[in-house]
């Protein structure tokens, strides 16, 4: 069986004054999320949501940071049209509950969040989409 990799957090360091301060993300490491990097890529079918993608937003320790709350996290990607982009977070976790591909094709997601500390951003793997066959 295939074994998720967590992605390496996307780490963005801003310096203020004389103080360095680091945020970061991360796909949930504990969910069955199709969205951490795979060795091969990740299958599935256009207008059909996407499993519930938990996106974690971390403190300066590398834990969830609970107080980070009202953070608008939003879904893109380079050249695939999506609904369902954003997520706001409560307690250090936005929930992506109807991401969806409108087309077919194949694509990374972008995970990007604007925190006090700056621009985050997460990538999934390789994502291939497979329209939807109507009979």
């Amino acid at each position: 069986p295939l074994v998720p990799q967590l992605l390496s957090p996307a780490v963005t360091l801003i310096k203020e004054s004389t103080a360095v301060h680091k945020a970061a993300m991360r796909f949930e490491p504990f969910s069955t999320s199709l969205l951490s990097k795979w060795s091969q890529p990740i299958f599935g079918t256009t207008r059909i949501a996407l499993p519930p993608v938990v996106i974690e937003i971390l403190d300066n320790k590398g834990r969830v940071d609970t107080t980070a709350d009202d953070v608008t996290v939003t879904a893109s990607t380079s050249s695939l049209a999506l609904e369902g982009t954003t997520a706001v977070s409560f307690k250090g976790r936005a929930i992506f509950t109807d991401l969806l591909f409108a087309e077919g094709g194949t694509d990374i997601l972008t995970f990007s969040a604007v925190t006090p500390f700056g621009t985050l951003q997460l990538q999934s793997g390789t994502v291939v989409l497979e329209p939807m066959l109507v009979e």
